[in-house]
């Protein structure tokens, strides 16, 4: 009995932490389509000619991941190493937003002809 009540625990906590984890993918969702959003025009001017004008790809998924693997048999340890990966993503592409936003388009507009 006392290994039922253990593993319905376990089981509960796996689920709290993959509701966390898919609001982290929200937020990670969103913050790389903001930076998506500010990046076409500098896109385009870096790439070389050698690639035909095409724009580098930011991987943007609108598509949540499933956690099968994590709730089926739940896996707290790995849950929890994928909830502190999801905000560390979150940190990083925050900052990138923010250098982003200071500069908007420093690196985007050709020199001035003198």
């Amino acid at each position: 009995m006392h290994d039922r009540e253990r593993a319905a625990e376990r089981a509960s906590r796996v689920a709290d932490l993959v509701a966390q984890l898919r609001e982290w993918d929200t937020e990670v969702a969103e913050l790389r389509l903001e930076i998506a959003a500010l990046e076409p025009v500098q896109s385009k001017v870096e790439t070389g000619t050698d690639e035909k004008g095409k724009l580098p790809t930011i991987s943007v998924s609108l598509k949540p991941p499933d956690y099968i693997s994590i709730l089926n048999p739940p896996d707290v340890e790995k849950a929890e190493r994928l909830l502190q990966a999801r905000q560390k993503t979150v940190q990083t592409l925050k900052a990138a937003l923010e250098k982003k936003r200071a500069k908007p388009d420093a690196e985007g507009v050709p020199p001035a002809s003198s």
